[in-house]
């Protein structure tokens, strides 16, 4: 039965669009083609049923001919889509290998590009240390990886120092695989310079000899970016002023003397993220300062901040190894001018010699501070004595080397430090200079006491009961229980190694057990475990000793008035920064303090080096700052922020002060070099092995003011001994503001192969006085106050006492 045929007769339907033509007019009037849905209502129910019977009938037939039609052609067709299947998947893969290997020519280039800028900062680098190879005594036209500019020299002098006989130069392939080693640590082709006989002769030097002229080609550029200066810094000059509280005679120089802000106003040379520098982030508390008109470049041991000519501002000197020594005059904070050639006597032949770190003191109370330096005795296998320089107060001669003359000579030793102590409280600085004791037994560490009448020192070692058979870094003096009697602390690789007390009755008592609490069972099972070890395995922490010490330093972290200890070591490949917290006096009396241990600072991506903590933002909080490197390579340096409360913000572009890609990071010294009420740093990069035992010098200095709206406030104090030595060495000052107090000892200011300005410093905040000043002498073990001194101001304080 045909579905048309059960319809009204004026209906005609079409079976493919399921419609159907009305021949009489709809109710509105339509006349045409509409949907049969549209006129349901025509059909009777049963004639409904058959119709959506006829649709399905229909639909059904029409899909199975399209499903028929789709298989015949995947049939007849089938290879060609499997073919078009596999080109659509290898162009699918072809576009996802070639976004890959977009990325990696993209790292790629970035690499070629790091690489290439590396080199021109070797090439730049090399012309540098050519230029200062030149100002030795070497010949330009003889320079390469052979030593024949040496017949000069005299025999004695090749015969002291293996770095004048038998050495050889570094290349700039030998150079380039050093500094590519940071990439890649193991390279197993050597460069043409590092020959066979380089593991008996130690290479000093680096040659530069290339087969093009790169003089002509960077000479130019290099000039330029020495000559370039970026906006400078006037800064004042600071003319001592004097004037009394309560009777008291106090020299004051003002950080704020507008009045004077058109003296001295050389121009300082600034390098932001300089041409080898680290990177850092724009907010910064530190900003390079050039030294003189190109940067310094040498092999480093230290380096040691002393006003040498009384002008009120700190001048540096730099033994820089076995190269020349630099001593370099502060010019009223406006700059420096090197003058070891007219000061320092006899620099010539001290070219080469081994020398090590050196320390600034007024040893014989005459007003001028002279400088001992130690030397190494060439790795404990030649004698060498060590250099005295005593200040002759101006004149034609300025300083007198004179440490034979003084008994303080000690050739035999392999000398590390030098450190100014007042053990006898005579009231003459007596020294005690750290060793590393040599294969045959020689040159221990040595304490020589001074003559009060012949400025002369002897050796006093036997008649103590101190323990220097060992590598002895520094030695420290502090007050770690408040009771007025000093700590003495022999610092060594391991931590705690000697404490004495340094009382004139018995000095030198052994209290290291009654200050420290070791676990034996922890030490016993460390002592059995590594017995057999052909190396030295550094105890746990857990035994109570901390290894590798790399630094050690003082300050009151918690503002608690007690003296907190924080070191740097390196532990199973972890660099640590750990402040053992003062908590004062054991209530059970076991022990003479109790301590609180916390890590602010741990990486396993750098190694510690030497550290500084002052109070370098003037917040009252004092902060910490240490140097890194790595065994291939510098890293940057680290600055960790105290914000009170035990809460520390670790910094690693060191504020400012992350330093040179070259070299390695060796040593820190702080000063307040512009006498600005902020402190800087100078930092040395010469350590260790060839070659990163050359190393730029730089010298830091501190912007904080441009930190906050307002300026913080600062007090500096150098103290004049009268009956105590001349500084007051040993000495205690506290002061309060702002309901806040906080003290410091007074010492040298040395640590790890440097010395610290030893001028005190304080930081303020936004306190505008000091209601106090309280000095406790430790000769004289007599107080000494002051009230009410306004802050921004440095003040000389003599000391008072009475027959």
């Amino acid at each position: 039965m045909v579905l048309s045929e059960k319809v009204d007769k004026n209906v005609r339907l079409d079976r493919r669009s399921c419609q159907a033509y009305y021949g009489k007019e709809k109710k509105d009037g339509h006349k045409g083609w509409g949907k049969i849905t549209d006129y349901e209502d025509m059909l009777t129910k049963e004639q409904q049923e058959e119709t959506n019977f006829e649709k399905y009938s229909y639909n059904t037939r029409n899909n199975g001919t399209k499903s028929k039609r789709i298989n015949d052609f995947i049939r007849n067709n089938g290879k060609f889509l499997l073919l078009l299947c596999i080109v659509f998947i290898v162009v699918v893969k072809l576009q996802f290998d070639i976004i890959h290997l977009n990325e990696r020519l993209l790292i790629s280039d970035l690499e070629i590009t790091q690489r290439t800028n590396d080199v021109e900062d070797l090439r730049y680098y090399i012309h540098i240390l050519e230029k200062r190879f030149i100002t030795l005594g070497g010949d330009v036209t003889e320079w390469g990886c052979k030593r024949n500019h040496l017949q000069n020299l005299d025999n004695d002098d090749e015969d002291d120092d293996p770095s004048i006989n038998h050495v050889q130069l570094l290349s700039m392939e030998a150079m380039k695989k050093a500094y590519e080693s940071k990439f890649n640590p193991n390279f197993d082709e050597p460069s043409k310079c590092i020959k066979e006989e380089m593991k008996i002769f130690p290479m000093k030097l680096m040659c530069s000899k290339m087969s093009y002229n790169y003089k002509e080609k960077y000479l130019s550029q290099i000039d330029m970016y020495l000559d370039h200066e970026q906006d400078s810094i006037e800064n004042p000059s600071y003319p001592t002023s004097q004037h009394s509280i309560e009777g008291q005679k106090i020299s004051s120089e003002s950080g704020n003397d507008s009045s004077n802000s058109s003296v001295n106003s050389n121009k300082v040379k600034y390098i932001s993220n300089g041409l080898m520098n680290f990177d850092h982030s724009e907010v910064t508390l530190f900003q390079e300062v050039l030294l003189e008109s190109n940067l310094v470049i040498a092999p480093s041991f230290g380096a040691s901040w002393g006003d040498y000519n009384n002008d009120g501002f700190m001048d540096l000197y730099i033994g820089n190894h076995y190269w020349y020594p630099s001593l370099y005059e502060n010019l009223n904070g406006t700059g420096f001018r090197e003058v070891s050639d007219e000061i320092l006597p006899d620099t010539v032949n001290n070219k080469f010699l081994d020398k090590h770190s050196s320390a600034w003191a007024d040893f014989d109370k005459d007003g001028y501070v002279d400088l001992l330096e130690c030397t190494g005795a060439l790795y404990g296998t030649s004698s060498i004595p060590n250099n005295f320089y005593i200040n002759k107060g101006g004149g034609k001669e300025k300083f007198r080397e004179e440490s034979v003359q003084r008994g303080i000579d000690y050739p035999l030793a392999r000398g590390r430090m030098v450190t100014w102590i007042d053990y006898d409280k005579d009231g003459y600085l007596d020294a005690f200079l750290s060793s590393q004791k040599r294969a045959d037994g020689e040159g221990k560490s040595a304490l020589f006491r001074q003559n009060p009448k012949t400025h002369t020192f002897s050796d006093v070692t036997d008649k103590t009961e101190m323990d220097v058979d060992i590598k002895i870094l520094f030695a420290r003096e502090t007050d770690l229980d408040n009771d007025g009697v000093l700590e003495t602390f022999l610092v060594s690789f391991s931590f705690p190694y000697k404490v004495y007390h340094s009382s004139p009755d018995k000095p030198f008592k052994d209290v290291t057990h009654r200050f420290f609490a070791f676990n034996a069972t922890v030490g016993e099972s460390h002592k059995e475990y590594s017995k057999n070890s052909t190396v030295w395995i550094p105890p746990p922490p857990e035994s109570g000793f901390y290894a590798l010490i790399t630094d050690l330093v003082f300050g009151d972290m918690d503002l608690n008035g007690y003296q907190d200890i924080i070191f740097a070591r390196n532990y199973n490949g972890v660099c640590f920064i750990t402040v053992l917290f003062n908590m004062g006096s054991d209530p059970e009396g076991k022990y003479a303090v109790v301590w609180e241990r916390l890590d602010v600072y741990e990486s396993n991506e750098t190694q510690c080096g030497s550290l500084a903590v002052a109070d370098f933002d003037n917040d009252f909080n004092m902060d910490i700052f240490m140097v890194t490197y790595l065994p291939f390579a510098n890293s940057p340096n680290v600055y960790v922020a105290n914000k009170g409360n035990r809460e520390f913000n670790v910094k690693l572009d060191g504020f400012g002060a992350a330093g040179t890609t070259f070299g390695k990071g060796e040593s820190v010294a702080i000063a307040d070099y512009d006498n600005d009420g902020y402190l800087d740093l100078f930092i040395t990069n010469g350590k260790g092995g060839v070659p990163f035992d050359i190393g730029p010098s730089q010298l830091f200095r501190n912007i904080g003011y441009g930190l906050t709206k307002v300026p913080r406030n600062w007090l500096e104090i150098d103290l004049i001994g009268m009956k105590d030595n001349a500084h007051g060495f040993g000495s205690r000052i506290i002061i309060k503001s702002c309901k806040t107090s906080q003290f410091r000892d007074v010492d040298t200011g040395v640590h790890f192969s440097c010395q610290n300005s030893f001028r005190v410093h304080f930081g303020l905040s936004h306190c505008p006085t000091v209601s106090e000043i309280k000095i406790y002498w430790s000769g004289s073990k007599k107080f000494q106050i002051l009230k009410n001194v306004k802050a921004n101001q440095i003040l000389r304080i003599e000391e008072q006492w009475d027959d």
